[in-house]
């Protein structure tokens, strides 16, 4: 049985039913739609998590007098139909009343509508009213530097921006996790993927000599691959590379989050108007990933591969 029947959604307000996919907020408890979850992105309840919030059933009123009798409906569509009196009040198939200012029965404009207004409010600061910072940075300079284009970045945007305000550390990027440093480059995090790639060549290297010491049957190499020591090394560098990989793929929305606030401020110094739209096109242009980038990442790790192989093992082999 459904234990949340006759509560309302944390989100689009509406009763639950008792076949409906619900999730409950890991922090605050509030249940919601699995499809409200999804589409607004977080609980609705964010702002007010690390506050001792917690989300308390709501009781449910006694009702005083009896819905209207609705005859059957020529042009009744399902069990969700809902019909409205005089008083523009709405009445579903159970005879619950619901305002139409805050609950939408299949009403996909205002419910779309409903969504913006809480992403809007959870980016404000509720005291003020005014636009809350992102570790020193505003929504619209970090929208313009990971969103360039409509569309593009949009679920990376509302990721890093809810670590942001949240304080949240770790989540699961399986990109991050299988194409280190690839990843990295297609963000145009140079750097730390420069210095990830001479990592991963450095502890492939015992790995890169077995493979050339089998290639070529080498003495030196086969002298080296049956040493006790070289084995265990072998096995020490692939399980780093591992725990390397596991590393960036749990933290490396975190990394890419202080990377892109660092990199707004910096350009921020360059600009005497930072409402201008220059330089927001300047951050878009600056934070603007592609495969052309990856692609690039992927030809320096098959560069400094080569270059390993060629000035370090061929001599030997």
């Amino acid at each position: 049985m459904n234990p949340y029947l006759k509560q309302r959604c944390a989100c689009c307000k509406g009763y639950f039913a008792g076949d409906e996919d619900i999730v409950t907020c890991p922090d605050c408890g509030a249940p919601v739609h699995r499809i409200c979850w999804e589409k607004l992105g977080h609980c609705p309840y964010a702002d007010k998590h690390g506050t001792g919030f917690e989300w308390k059933p709501e009781i449910p009123k006694q009702k005083t007098d009896t819905p209207p009798y609705f005859p059957p409906d020529p042009e009744y569509k399902g069990p969700d139909t809902v019909f409205t009196d005089e008083n523009r009040t709405t009445y579903d198939r159970t005879g619950q009343t619901h305002s139409q200012n805050t609950d939408f029965f299949g009403q996909e404009e205002n419910l779309e509508q409903w969504f913006k207004e809480q992403e809007d409010n959870f980016y404000r600061n509720s005291e003020s009213n005014t636009e809350k910072k992102f570790m020193g940075v505003s929504e619209m300079e970090l929208n313009r530097f990971l969103c360039p284009y409509p569309g593009k970045g949009a679920y990376t945007a509302n990721l890093l921006k809810t670590m942001a305000l949240t304080g949240k550390k770790a989540s699961l990027n399986v990109f991050a996790l299988f194409l280190t440093p690839i990843y990295q480059f297609y963000r145009r995090m140079y750097i730390p993927a420069i210095l990830l790639t001479f990592a991963y060549v450095l502890f492939s290297i015992p790995q890169m000599l077995f493979i050339m010491g089998t290639y070529y049957g080498s003495e030196v190499a086969s002298a080296m691959l049956s040493n006790p020591g070289y084995l265990a090394l072998n096995t020490i560098f692939y399980y780093i590379s591992i725990a390397l990989s596991i590393i960036m793929g749990i933290f490396g929305d975190r990394l890419y989050l202080n990377w892109a606030v660092k990199k707004i401020k910096s350009i921020r110094e360059n600009f005497e108007d930072d409402t201008s739209e220059e330089y927001y096109s300047a951050l878009g242009r600056a934070g603007n990933p592609g495969m052309r980038f990856a692609v690039l990442g992927l030809a320096v790790l098959a560069l400094i591969s080569y270059i390993v192989v060629q000035v370090v093992f061929k001599p030997f082999m």
